[in-house]
C-alpha cells in the first residue's frame, strides 16, 4: 500500500516547498543506479528540441526567463 501526501503531511506544505520537496525526490531518483531507466522518447523529444533551436536559436524563451515568471507566480500565491 502507497503512502499518502495526507500521512506524510505534504498537503500542508506551501507551493514553494512541494516544489522543492518534488525536485529532491526526482534527484534522488536520477542518483539511484537500480531506479529504472529513461524511455527512448524522452531521448527522441530532447533531440526535436535540439533541432527546432538550432533551426531558430532566437525561438522559444531562456530558462532564467521562465524561472523569473514561475518565482513571480509563486510569490504571488
Amino acid at each position: 500500500m502507497s503512502v499518502t501526501m495526507k500521512e506524510l503531511g505534504i498537503d500542508r506544505l506551501s507551493v514553494q516547498e512541494r516544489l522543492a520537496l518534488a525536485d529532491e525526490i526526482l534527484s534522488s531518483i536520477a542518483g539511484d543506479p537500480g531506479g529504472g531507466s529513461i524511455p527512448d522518447w524522452h531521448f527522441a523529444e530532447l533531440r526535436r528540441l535540439e533541432l527546432i533551436h538550432a533551426a531558430d536559436p532566437t525561438a522559444g524563451t531562456a530558462w532564467e526567463d521562465v524561472m523569473a515568471r514561475v518565482g513571480k507566480r509563486t510569490k504571488a500565491s
